[in-house]
């Protein structure tokens, strides 16, 4: 697989937790922890995939601060939009150890648009490497 086809491959399965986003914004009887959980998992993937194009294989960890600043250090601009982002990671480290990590109230709309953005973010930067090529 070419560094190029895994920025693709992440972006496919981000927006695969995006769909279900959209299916969960207004779904109550699913929780803020399972809603934040795939928020986290998109917002992931999205910057690991923008990472991938730089044939850099992403750091292993589901802490979005440290990625976004890996991608920063490769020279990416982060919107300042999609910075909020940032706090999701007390989704993942909940979802593995409930008993770890307390997680903030959600504005699921406001979220789906942040994940949006992230998406759109990414895809710009993979498109602009793909037509490089």
């Amino acid at each position: 697989m070419t560094p190029l086809d895994l920025a693709r491959a992440f972006i496919e399965k981000g927006a695969e937790d995006e769909v279900l986003l959209g299916k969960l914004v207004d779904d109550t009887e699913v929780s803020d922890d399972i809603f934040g959980f795939h928020v986290q998992q998109a917002a992931e993937k999205f910057i690991k995939s923008v990472l991938a194009v730089e044939e850099m294989r992403p750091t292993r960890t589901h802490e979005l601060a440290a990625l976004l600043e890996e991608a920063e250090a490769l020279g990416y601009d982060i919107p300042a939009e999609i910075l909020e982002v940032r706090s999701f990671t007390a989704f993942a480290v909940r979802n593995h150890y409930p008993f770890m990590a307390t997680a903030p109230a959600i504005d699921r709309e406001g979220t789906l648009r942040l994940i949006r953005s992230m998406r759109t973010w990414a895809e710009g930067i993979v498109a602009g490497a793909g037509s490089a090529k």
